[in-house]
């Protein structure tokens, strides 16, 4: 039966903890998508414009944040 790589590279002293911090530091990026969703909705009735306010949200933070990233790799 093969390795995993993904334990050989858990085992790496201080990976499992980098790992598991990360995924929890991203977890509230991943809901904004599904709480604008579930609120737009509540609130017009409509998934299809929860949708477009979603999409919209999406493309405008896959614009600004390599803008973002330059500027804290530039200011810290």
């Amino acid at each position: 039966m093969p390795t995993n790589p993904y334990s050989a590279l858990l085992r790496t002293p201080g990976a499992a903890r980098f790992s598991a911090a990360a995924a929890l530091a991203r977890a509230p990026m991943a809901m904004v998508g599904i709480g604008i969703v579930l609120m737009v909705q509540m609130l017009t009735g409509s998934f299809a414009a929860a949708g477009r306010v979603s999409a919209v949200f999406m493309v405008a933070q896959a614009v600004s944040a390599p803008i973002i990233a330059r500027r804290v790799d530039r200011l810290g």
